[in-house]
């Protein structure tokens, strides 16, 4: 299959997508893209390789589901990705991841992956409102409710409330995942949206009496202080669970036929109390912890509290820091929930106050966790008397536990340091070694520390269980209920201890259920597709819970070497590989040592390191402890270790009756374990896998490698496997029909069927269109052989056609070498096109080039004939203007002849014409001058004859008489002056 897009494995990265570029018998080389960065921003890198098909299921290397585009598909039901593998659901939850998309549907399984920030969109009120409305208060008839809602933690939930509400079955949800996945925030989350379901009823006024509301508060605080005692700091995670938890969530569920009465689409169910059961806590982490990690988170709140509160509790808490006890030690401060172990202390101290613990008794319930921290501090010698002896060497730390145990310190030293022992009627003290003494006091604080958790679990199963807080428990027969199953996930380690044992154990229990609800739910799947389920082969981990819980398996012989005389760890791996030396999964490697052994668990072989397991199996204190907490004045103590010890020594028949009584641990647990798989196996069961993206806990990155193992612990690939058996691979009708409807002779519109088809109608007629275009591909060739078996290649379902393994494979190799048939055409078509493009283009090149090359040549011979032109013309000219010039030089010689000669003519005249105007002038003047005289004569006569008639004037008017003269001869004088003017114009 040239040319296909697939997946093969990568010892980095898992698996990288790769593109086959050809095969040769059982080889195929391909081009794989490599990733050149951890956030895949860069373009990867292509790396060339020959792959063996041998390694591979099927030979054939799986397919990448990518649409006609070549972008890959992306589903929100991975049920739909039409290869479903191991590769594609990797690639599916990385691209839903990198889209801050972090849940997942596999058919009713939701897959959560740890987005590592909050993303409050996701969890607004008009989310939940959203999902409760689609899939309980308004959901259809008939039909899926989730239709059209995306993958959501909350569809969970809703379901499970409508599964309680509609059908009146018990339900359980089921939360897995390894440390740090986000299992605990997950169950907080459907814990909270299960009670916010009822504020959003039509029918919420029946919600808010206050005990309904109190009890509410206490189941939802109640995480708190399961937080409080039972949670810490891992390398993997900042507040990781180490302990096991069911918490049964109780509702009053409204009778069915009295709500259709009252015109209720949906009966009521009000949260009347829970009861949490708590398996397998991790007592070790009490007194030893790694450098990088902590201890319960209770120990830091108590000494982060006020000073003033410290004080009061117990006075050598004064001053006293994480570092002041060696069960602690120092670490950085922590924060959880962006909240200090300051602030912690006061929200446990509430929670404890809500569940009835304040007060003295609250006073007493912390000098216990006191007394737990104060053994950490006291310290063993050798004596030196004798060596086999020991001695308590730190006298004030021994004091300071006697006033908290208000005993005397030599009992004290006593129960520490030596063991009481029965040989017939009589008892003696038998010293204790060093070592013996050390785990004596590690196991009397585990044991205290177990027994203030248990305690605090009753006591809070007591304050919030609906029997004795529901106002209306006396009217319920039977409470409905969610039980919510937060476990631990499988577990392989470098070193694997009796831990992880018992995890393993419930793990493979837990899959044995995941695996028989599959197989029944591809029953479903089958017959809704009116399909016939022949005989399907899967996953079977029958034998592995045989090796582990049978008659002669781990935990029974584990039980025998316990209460046999000197019964020792290699003894027991020696029994357990001889007795299971026929059975498959029970491994023993030829370099393991005697301590060691493997078991082949669904999810992977894992070696143990049975160290140990004796002493943590039988895990009984000693005579001396329990009567020395019998001394204690601290009734937590003294009533608590005692119960637990006649719980221990009691038959299951008789005795005081108390949860999971058993003799040795791994009893009590598989007890547990079967009341839990039996409580389970009473529900409608629902799964949610919550997965940890990335070791380095970074939002926005998927490490492929440690997810794909995680989905393999979660038993998801085991679940695909079984869901896929008989027919691996399927498509929805009309997919199939996109992507293979060419290879088949009938056309769109030939068929009506088609039509419906494209339309998505799946019908009777629709599925005939299908497998006629099926059989029209397949030809004569409808079988295949698996296992020496002829079986039909396909099965054509309602909506869904179902291939066989390999075939689908087979349809892409046809579709792929038709599409190269076509690709060719297509590119012997464009090719052509393109040279014909590319010539008409050379030549519209050319021509331009031409029409250039001829407009210079022109252009430049325009300009020299141009240059010529204006040459010729400017020597015309030229000669023009000469001549021109030698005619105006005549020209203007003969004017100025002509200006001088007129200028003689005329100044001849001027000079005749002034001479006789002067003439003239002289003439006037001096007719005028005589005129004038004569005048003035004739005025001095008549003057001289007045002046004899007005003699006696004379002297009065003399000065007139002069003024006149002057002004006479003033007036002369300006005549003359005017005379003399005209004179000189006319000259």
């Amino acid at each position: 299959m040239s040319g296909g897009n697939v997946y093969v494995r990568d010892d980095e990265f898992g698996w990288l997508g790769a593109k086959i570029n050809s095969t040769d018998g059982g080889k195929a080389d391909v081009t794989v893209y490599v990733p050149t960065d951890s956030e895949g921003k860069k373009k990867p890198k292509e790396v060339k390789r020959s792959i063996k098909l041998s390694e591979y299921s099927g030979e054939s290397l799986p397919l990448q589901n990518i649409d006609a585009d070549g972008n890959l598909i992306e589903k929100e039901d991975m049920r739909d990705l039409p290869s479903l593998h191991e590769a594609a659901i990797l690639y599916n939850l990385k691209t839903r991841h990198e889209k801050l998309n972090p849940y997942t549907r596999v058919g009713d399984m939701v897959i959560a992956m740890n987005p590592f920030q909050w993303l409050t969109h996701l969890y607004s009120e008009e989310q939940r409102t959203l999902f409760a409305d689609k899939i309980i208060f308004k959901a259809p008839e008939a039909g899926d409710p989730r239709k059209g809602l995306p993958p959501h933690i909350y569809e969970t939930s809703a379901m499970a409330y409508r599964g309680l509400a509609a059908h009146g079955l018990h339900q359980s949800i089921l939360v897995s995942g390894e440390s740090g996945s986000g299992k605990t925030e997950t169950v907080k989350i459907i814990m909270k949206h299960l009670a916010a379901v009822q504020s959003l009823s039509a029918d919420s006024a029946i919600f808010s009496a206050d005990a309904t509301d109190a009890i509410v508060k206490r189941i939802l605080e109640s995480n708190a202080l399961l937080e409080a005692f039972g949670n810490a700091k891992t390398v993997r995670n900042n507040n990781s669970s180490r302990f096991g938890k069911y918490i049964q969530l109780q509702f009053d569920v409204e009778d069915g036929r009295s709500a259709e009465l009252a015109g209720k689409k949906l009966p009521t169910c009000v949260l009347a109390g829970s009861i949490n059961n708590t398996y397998l806590l991790e007592k070790s982490r009490v007194v030893g912890h790694e450098s990088a990690e902590r201890t319960y988170h209770i120990f830091y709140q108590i000494l982060a509290a006020p000073e003033d509160v410290k004080t009061k509790l117990w006075g050598g808490l004064a001053g006293a820091t994480n570092s002041s006890f060696k069960y602690i030690g120092d670490c950085e401060p922590l924060l959880i929930d962006d909240m200090t172990d300051g602030q912690k202390w006061e929200e446990t101290a509430n929670a404890l106050a809500g569940i009835g613990i304040e007060g003295e008794k609250f006073d007493t319930f912390m000098r216990a966790i006191c007394t737990v921290m104060q053994l950490g501090n006291i310290s063993f010698a050798e004596n030196p008397s004798n060596s086999e002896e020991t001695i308590i060497d730190s006298k004030d730390e021994l004091n300071k536990l006697g006033d908290l145990l208000a005993v005397e310190t030599s009992d004290i030293e006593k129960a520490l340091t030596t063991r009481a022992v029965t040989i017939g009627r009589e008892t003696y003290d038998k010293p204790l070694k060093l070592s013996e003494s050390q785990e004596t006091r590690d196991a009397f604080a585990k044991e205290i520390y177990f027994q203030i958790f248990d305690y605090i679990v009753a006591v809070m199963n007591t304050m919030t269980s609906a029997e004795n807080n529901y106002d209306k428990a006396n009217e319920v027969q039977e409470f409905g209920r969610v039980s919510l199953l937060d476990i631990f996930g499988f577990e392989s380690f470098e070193v694997n201890r009796f831990e992880q044992l018992c995890i393993n154990y419930a793990n493979e229990k837990l899959q044995q259920l995941y695996t028989l609800d599959t197989f029944r739910s591809v029953q479903e799947e089958y017959e809704d597709e009116d399909i016939e389920l022949e005989s399907v082969t899967f996953p079977d981990n029958a034998s592995v819970l045989r090796l582990v819980e049978g008659r002669v398996g781990v935990i029974a012989l584990l039980n025998e070497e316990c209460v046999r005389p000197n019964g020792n760890d290699e003894t027991f791996v020696s029994k357990v590989c001889l007795v299971n030396k026929d059975n498959p999964d029970m491994l023993q490697g030829r370099l393991f040592r005697p301590y060691e052994f493997a078991i082949n668990h669904y999810a992977g072989t894992v070696k143990y390191d049975a160290r140990m397991f004796v002493h943590k199996n039988t895990d009984n204190i000693s005579s001396n402890l329990l009567d020395l907490a019998c001394k204690s004045s601290n009734e937590l103590i003294s009533v608590e270790l005692k119960a637990a010890a006649d719980a221990r020594l009691a038959k299951p028949s008789g005795g005081r009756k108390k949860k999971g009584q058993s003799t040795t641990v791994a009893t009590k647990f598989r007890s547990q374990l079967t009341a839990l798989m039996n409580s389970i196996s009473e529900t409608r069961t629902r799964y949610v896998r919550c997965i940890k993206p990335n070791p380095e806990k970074l939002p926005v990155r998927l490490n492929l490698l440690s997810t794909a193992e995680q989905l393999r612990c979660a038993g998801v690939l085991s679940a695909i496997a079984i869901s896929r058996a008989a027919f691996p691979t399927r498509l929805h009708h009309e997919d199939f029909i996109e992507r293979f409807d060419f290879l088949s002779s009938a056309r769109f519109g030939d068929d009506e069927d088609e039509k419906k088809v494209e339309a998505g109608e799946g019908n009777s007629s629709s599925r005939a269109y299908v497998e006629k275009v099926v059989l029209d591909i397949l030809g004569d060739d409808t079988t295949v052989k698996e296992e020496g078996q002829e079986l039909t290649a396909y099965a054509c379902g309602k909506t869904r056609v179902y291939f066989r393994s390999g075939v689908l494979e087979q349809f892409e190799a046809k579709r792929a070498a038709a599409l190269s048939t076509h690709v060719i055409t297509m590119q012997r078509y464009a090719r052509g096109y393109l040279e014909r493009s590319h010539f008409q283009k050379v030549k519209a090149s050319v021509i331009a080039i031409q029409a250039t090359m001829r407009r210079y040549n022109r252009r430049k011979l325009f300009l020299r004939i141009l240059q010529a032109a204006i040459n010729i013309s400017c020597w015309v000219r030229c000669i023009y203007a000469k001549k021109l010039l030698i005619r105006l030089r005549k020209y203007k010689a003969a004017t100025i002849i002509q200006k001088y000669w007129r200028s003689a003519l005329f100044f001849g005249y001027f000079t005749k014409c002034r001479a006789a105007a002067i003439t003239i002038q002289k003439t006037t003047r001096g007719f005028l001058t005589r005129k004038h005289n004569m005048e003035k004569t004739e005025q001095n006569m008549r003057q001289s004859k007045t002046f004899n008639k007005l003699k006696d004037f004379k002297q009065s008017i003399l000065k007139l008489g002069r003024a006149a003269a002057l002004a006479d001869a003033i007036a002369e004088k300006a005549e003359e002056n005017k005379l003399e003017g005209i004179e000189e114009q006319d000259s």
